[in-house]
């Protein structure tokens, strides 16, 4: 069976003041996002749609007139964002269930092989490549430390990896007692992440526990970080 996904639909009037680089807009996790006009939504149009072939689970990114988005085709797609026309794409080595990371002129995604790829946004060029144990099912968020950035992203493995986003050299690493599924929010200072151990764990920019929050069952979602709450 074939997958239609339906990427984009706008009115001419409809633009956001911001790019939406990463899962949920921001790395608060907030899903807000501000635009100068709001649309009518009983007369949305269809602009374009682009045959993924296979599942798409993760949400699109866009900066400028680029949009990307991975499928379980293992194929990591870069699109026109007025078109819906494809500018290239890279072929991974399994399923990209995940949305992926802009920052600046790098895009990152992983795969259920337990690859996180780093890619040149214009040429789809790897730049570098982080090979885990277990699969990566969330996406990556962003954290920023004294002016250089960071991926901050959890495994099946079990753990919460925090890499340079420029090298994807380990700052550190976190470990539960089950797995990662979803993404980390990220709020001043802070990140919260719930895992399948039942638990939400929050820690600081350096990876160093401050609390932790038994809810009894398995987290599978990614919370949200509002004015220090969880």
């Amino acid at each position: 069976m074939k997958y239609i996904i339906l990427i984009y639909c706008v009115l001419s009037n409809f633009t956001f003041a911001d790019d939406w680089t990463i899962f949920r807009g921001k790395p608060d996790l907030r899903s807000v996002q501000n635009a100068k006009h709001m649309p009518n939504l009983k007369k949305l149009k269809k602009v374009w749609e682009f045959n993924a072939q296979k599942t798409v689970n993760g949400t699109v990114v866009i900066k400028g007139d680029h949009l990307f988005v991975g499928s379980h085709t293992n194929i990591f797609h870069c699109l026109n964002r007025k078109t819906g026309k494809e500018i290239w794409q890279f072929k991974s080595e399994e399923p990209i269930d995940g949305s992926a990371l802009i920052i600046g002129e790098k895009v990152f995604f992983a795969n259920s092989s337990g690859s996180l790829y780093c890619l040149a946004t214009k040429t789809g060029k790897v730049i570098w490549k982080k090979s885990l144990d277990d699969k990566i099912m969330g996406a990556a968020n962003r954290l920023d430390i004294k002016k250089k950035s960071y991926l901050v992203f959890g495994s099946y493995d079990g753990s919460l990896y925090c890499l340079d986003a420029d090298t994807g050299k380990e700052l550190w690493k976190m470990e539960s007692s089950n797995y990662i599924n979803g993404t980390p929010a990220i709020a001043d200072g802070k990140i919260a992440i719930g895992g399948c151990d039942s638990n939400i764990y929050v820690l600081d920019s350096a990876g160093k526990e401050h609390a932790k929050f038994s809810l009894g069952a398995y987290i599978a979602g990614s919370a949200a970080l509002v004015d220090g709450h969880i």
